[in-house]
């Protein structure tokens, strides 16, 4: 017999994802007690604690009987795939070339330019007079001060920040040139925030949705909405109830619950997020044309000024060659090379944010129409016009939503092809009658019998030091 004594929560689940590793198929909470040999209360809390750490499916038989699905290999729902580990090790090697390279402006960039301008002026001076020392008068500092500061005005002496106090309140120019090249970066990434515009969207909605709720929110498939919707059950204290037409109404009333004080976080449908791209640089066309400017200087003197500098005062070396040319060329093209390649990753950005309207506006007609034949044209170009996105765009998103909500192809009374989804307007009824019936009495807190706020004010400690 099971000792009940020896059982705990995290025992039971893994003795269930033990039993269940490798199994394919769907199972009943029998089978699942039948696998395991644990009690039908320690299995129900298990299934419920593994909807929520694993990859799951819920399914409803016409008979009522919940299905459960486990992918064979156990794959938790916090697991790193290859591919999101690959892209976190590029994001950390970007993220250190990014400061390295910062530091690397800061030294370079200012530099060289007063160090290429201070040549030029050398050039001249050597040039236009070989009998006199003007070339010592003022090119070999020209302009070095004056750039720095304009660049970094924080590292100026007093009298020349407040010569510079009209840019104090405005954007700094090194910061410019870092977003020229790495552009801006954007507010810090909320995790919660998707969780709390799904409860948000469940406060208002009577505690209960379908996948339908979620694909309309989010512009998901079933498959995900469904896997979503098994770990909100489990997150949040919700329990799956079935309808007699077979459908699953994911129900949450213990998130009904509150004191009147609490407003429910905002949310949004797919179609009316933005989708909008960052900046590219966040300057101005002129500080953009001013940080392009120094920097295709710096290339082309680093071809021209800095060789002749060198040849016309006898400087030579491999040392020398380096420090005036080489680095300076390969700083210069890296320079313009980033925001290049920045370019070219926002190109394919910008045809995915499309791709994500097009969805998106195509997901509303589908739900606004709920699920109704309609004309795949018609759907496109109403989609299209809305979202305005390329009828192509729509007509793609459309094609892949009709295998992604379980779409049908029928024909019209007049023999024309029409695109069904019948799933979508059974849950958007199902939802609205489970709605319809959900008892105001989730609603309430209940009656206050103890308040802290009641209990007579505790006696005053004696002051010194404790009795032994």
């Amino acid at each position: 017999m099971t000792d009940r004594g020896h059982l705990s929560e995290s025992g039971a689940e893994r003795a269930l994802a033990t039993a269940l590793r490798g199994r394919k198929g769907t199972l009943t909470r029998a089978d699942a007690v039948a696998l395991t040999g644990l009690p039908t209360d320690v299995t129900d809390a298990a299934l419920r604690k593994l909807l929520s750490t694993y990859e799951s499916h819920l399914a409803v038989t016409d008979e009522g009987e919940l299905l459960y699905r486990f992918d064979p290999r156990m794959v938790r729902r916090d697991a790193v795939p290859a591919r999101e580990r690959i892209a976190q090790a590029g994001r950390a090697l970007w993220k250190a070339f990014t400061i390295g390279f910062k530091v690397w402006i800061v030294a370079t960039l200012i530099f060289y330019v007063a160090a290429f301008v201070a040549m030029a002026v050398a050039l001249v001076v050597a040039q236009s007079s070989n009998r006199d020392d003007r070339r010592r008068s003022d090119g070999g500092g020209f302009g070095f001060p004056w750039i720095v500061w304009w660049m970094m005005p924080d590292w100026a002496p007093p009298q020349e920040r407040r010569r510079l106090g009209r840019r104090a309140g405005g954007k700094r120019f090194y910061r410019s040139v870092f977003d020229f090249v790495f552009g801006p970066g954007g507010p810090p990434v909320d995790r919660l925030e998707a969780d709390r515009a799904v409860v948000g969207y469940l406060r208002t909605s009577d505690g209960r949705i379908t996948a339908t709720d979620l694909v309309a929110l989010t512009g998901w498939s079933y498959d995900r909405a469904e896997r979503e919707a098994t770990r909100l059950l489990a997150d949040y204290d919700g329990e799956p109830e079935v309808t007699p037409e077979g459908t699953i109404v994911y129900s949450f009333p213990s998130l009904r619950r509150t004191a009147g004080e609490t407003e429910a976080a905002p949310f949004r449908y797919a179609w009316q997020e933005e989708h909008a791209l960052a900046p590219f640089t966040g300057n101005s066309h002129g500080t953009d044309a001013a940080i392009a400017v120094m920097n295709g200087f710096n290339l082309v003197a680093a071809l021209s000024i800095a060789p002749a500098f060198l040849a016309r005062f006898g400087i030579d070396g491999t040392g020398a060659e380096l420090a005036a040319t080489w680095f300076p060329l390969a700083f210069s093209s890296l320079f313009f090379g980033v925001p290049a390649g920045r370019w070219a990753v926002r190109r394919r950005a910008t045809r995915r944010a499309e791709a994500a309207r097009a969805r998106a506006a195509v997901v509303r007609e589908i739900v606004v129409g709920r699920g109704a034949p309609a004309k795949p044209e018609a759907l496109c170009e109403a989609a299209a016009a809305k979202a305005g996105v390329a009828p192509e765009e729509a007509r793609r998103a459309l094609e892949q939503l009709l295998r992604d909500l379980d779409g049908d192809v029928t024909t019209s009374a007049d023999g024309s092809m029409e695109y069904a989804f019948p799933r979508v307007g059974e849950e958007l009824e199902a939802v609205a009658r489970a709605r319809a019936l959900a008892p105001t009495s989730e609603i309430g807190p209940g009656t206050v019998v103890f308040s802290s706020d009641d209990s007579p004010a505790p006696a005053a400690l004696p002051q010194g030091p404790l009795p032994n």
